[in-house]
């Protein structure tokens, strides 16, 4: 008596012609998902250290940041405080200065280029340079 083999159909109507390609599915499927939460973690880890980075160029996120690496005992504190609180205000200013730097730099660029590449070049870098204004939080 032989048995003949009939292919399987899976739910999505796929033949399974062998008891051997369903491990190789099941280890495709177990990478695939694998590299897909490992992008995920990777994106939120980078969002978080650009978040963190963000923060430090504005006067309380810089303090909080000092202060956690710090971690000053109470009677330090009331000593620490007033410095590191002086110095974010610097801190912040220095950044905000350098923003507006480089947003003139940019602008002079964007001028000199025009006499040199066409509109549809500028077009795109105008486009980019958007993105990026967005992405630091519309500055």
């Amino acid at each position: 008596m032989s048995h003949r083999h009939e292919p399987e159909v899976s739910d999505r109507g796929i033949l399974i012609k062998s008891n051997k390609a369903k491990p190789l599915l099941i280890l495709l499927a177990t990478l695939m998902i694998g590299c897909l939460l490992g992008a995920l973690a990777v994106g939120v880890v980078v969002r978080d250290k650009v978040q963190a980075a963000r923060q430090f160029t504005h006067k309380d996120g810089f303090v909080q940041q000092i202060e956690s690496v710090l971690e000053p005992s109470a009677r330090q504190k009331k000593k620490v405080d007033p410095i590191i609180h002086r110095y974010g205000e610097k801190v912040q200013t220095i950044f905000a200065g350098s923003r507006e730097s480089l947003q003139q730099e940019m602008d002079a660029m964007m001028e000199e280029l025009s006499t040199v590449v066409s509109e549809q070049q500028l077009d795109r870098l105008e486009h980019r340079r958007s993105r990026l204004q967005a992405l630091e939080g519309g500055r």
